[in-house]
């Protein structure tokens, strides 16, 4: 019996169903349970199937099956929804034991969290597969990540260029979670990480870094230099009016106001002041603010980790975000415990590690979901919020990042689970529809570490800007490897056929673009060696499978970059 996440309990009692499909015996008030019940295989002759709701609160449920029917008890609504996908679950398999389940999950809050402000917004079709694929795995919290990519007023000299989402947009994509239990909330920065922002003329006035020239490619810059001047008395009036935008945008109680990476406060301008107090004031105002709307504010504390004497100003009513990414386990702890002792409720927030790659790193992935989630287990956590960041363009897709998007929701209901053989074979039977497809995938992800789309667009960046950023351009012998690998696993996959066909698609492209930054490093090195792709064809290839689900966004930067190279 394959499940993902593994129930709580579950007790074999022999015997199998010994029908196909279900025929509900409950009068179902819910429309969004109908709905859901509408995705299993129903019939009017099928086994009888009995939905006890038992309150309003609470996601757990008992489930029983025997020969000739199904129950379910469920808390709430929700138990119900979350009892009705681990039968979606069952009936995707071959035969569906009699057993006996107790289910419910570890963490109330589960969340995915995407970015979609560093070069890639998906459409609405594209959020609505995703959200069917969060419900699926029994995630119940999205959260999208703005820098300058909603349709506001102050972005309007950006969003040109970047691509948005609109109010209609958030809307539609607000209506389809709300079916599917998910609560769908923003998360905006408001005092870092506002590059695009402040490198408009009519704002840049209010940027930390006076007279401020980029000097590197725009995705660099944006990670390194973004803070506001909390001292101008212009500043909070600029960021009130996009957090009243937000608030009128979105309908959920939550917004996740950022905090973090203020790399330019401390600056000389400011060496005289102390920039932990500046800190503070700034974001108690933006809290303040939206906590007299009537707001759940959360944020995250990797500032307030650097001035632990004034964490307690910030109001408790303040949900804290620890983070970490599976590179820094002993600062993880310490951050976590410090965001604990504060009186702050917390979150833990693990990464699928995908940002600056065209895959997954699924060996720090792993580390980060299973060390957080056991931090977050240790020190009473609300929940979970698994990111997924796309720092210099975001270049890799979600069928990319998936199997961090599956472990992240199976740590969060069950934190129990290792990323082991079991593991992996159960993913591979439910998610790609493919024996070893996991195993390929961990293939997959150790040659984009050692070749590396980070180093790629540093030296692209040099070239262009004559920059210095430090770059690693492997050795020849990794590189002839990496090539090599890269071109086996083509032939190899291009021969197979998966259930999920889309995931396969996406693996190919991953490959080959893979091998072609290997063959183009070999150039940078000076080793060039014989080229076996064309770069050429893969944008084209990659164009189509970007456009066919995502907007156009910052598509056309990440074709110059690699044209760039190719023509050197």
């Amino acid at each position: 019996m394959v499940l993902i996440p593994q129930p709580k309990t579950v007790e074999r009692r022999g015997g199998f169903l010994n029908t196909t499909s279900l025929a509900c015996m409950s009068e179902i008030e819910d429309a969004r349970i109908q709905s859901a019940l509408n995705k299993l295989p129903l019939a009017s002759d099928g086994a009888a199937f009995i939905i006890h709701i038992t309150g309003e609160n609470g996601e757990g449920y008992t489930m029983d099956i025997t020969e000739e029917s199904v129950t379910v008890t469920a808390k709430s609504s929700r138990g119900a929804f979350y009892a009705i996908q681990t039968l979606r679950q069952l009936f995707a398999q071959s035969e569906i034991p009699c057993v006996h389940i107790e289910d419910e999950p570890d963490f109330a809050y589960r969340c995915y969290y995407h970015d979609i402000t560093r070069g890639k917004i998906p459409t609405v079709e594209t959020f609505k597969k995703l959200i069917d694929l969060l419900a699926y795995y029994k995630i119940n919290a999205l959260q999208v990540y703005s820098e300058h990519v909603f349709d506001f007023f102050e972005f309007q000299g950006v969003t040109a260029r970047t691509g948005c989402l609109t109010r209609a947009e958030i809307k539609e994509i607000e209506d389809y979670c709300y079916n599917h239990f998910i609560e769908f909330s923003p998360s905006i920065a408001t005092f870092g990480h506002l590059y695009e922002l402040l490198q408009q003329d009519a704002y840049k006035k209010y940027c930390m870094l006076r007279d401020y020239e980029p000097k590197e490619s725009f995705w660099y810059e944006r990670v390194n230099h973004h803070t506001i001047d909390p001292l101008n008395p212009e500043s909070f009036a600029i960021i009130k009016s996009i957090l009243d935008q937000t608030v009128s945008a979105f309908k959920s109680n939550i917004i996740n106001i950022g905090g973090d990476e203020t790399f330019d406060l401390v600056t000389g301008r400011y060496e005289h002041l102390d920039t932990g107090r500046l800190y503070v004031d700034f974001m108690k105002k933006i809290i303040n603010y939206l906590l007299g709307l009537g707001k759940t504010v959360m944020m995250w504390p990797d500032i307030l980790a650097k001035h632990p004497e004034l964490a307690g100003e910030i109001p408790e009513e303040v949900i804290l975000i620890p983070y970490g990414y599976g590179r820094y386990p002993d600062r993880d702890v310490i951050n976590v415990s410090r965001a604990a002792a504060s009186n702050h409720r917390i979150l833990v927030a693990p990464s699928t590690n995908s940002w600056c790659r065209l895959i997954e790193d699924t060996v720090h992935g792993e580390k980060s979901m299973t060390h957080m989630t056991e931090l977050g287990a240790q020190y009473g956590a609300l929940g979970v919020l698994n990111t997924n960041w796309g720092d210099w363009g975001h270049p890799c897709s979600i069928e990319m990042h998936t199997y961090g998007i599956v472990y992240g929701a199976e740590r969060s209901w069950n934190a129990q689970t290792l990323p082991d053989q079991e593991f992996a074979k159960r993913v591979d039977k439910l998610v790609y529809g493919y024996d070893g497809a996991v195993s390929l995938i961990k293939k997959v992800s150790a040659l984009a570490t050692d070749t590396c789309y980070w180093d790629f667009g540093k030296y692209y960046s040099n070239t262009v800007y004559n920059g210095h950023l430090a770059v690693n351009i492997p050795d020849e012998e990794a590189t002839r490897r990496v090539q090599a690998e890269c071109l086996a696993l083509l032939k190899a996959v291009e021969e197979q056929r998966w259930q999920q066909e889309e995931y396969r698609e996406e693996l190919l492209l991953s490959i080959e673009g893979i091998a072609i930054m290997a063959e183009l490093f070999s150039k940078f090195g000076g080793y060039p060696i014989a080229r076996k792709t064309d770069t050429v064809s893969w944008l084209k290839r990659y164009r189509e499978k970007w456009v066919s689900k995502n907007k156009e966004s910052e598509l056309a930067e990440i074709e110059k970059m690699f044209l760039y190279l190719d023509r050197l």
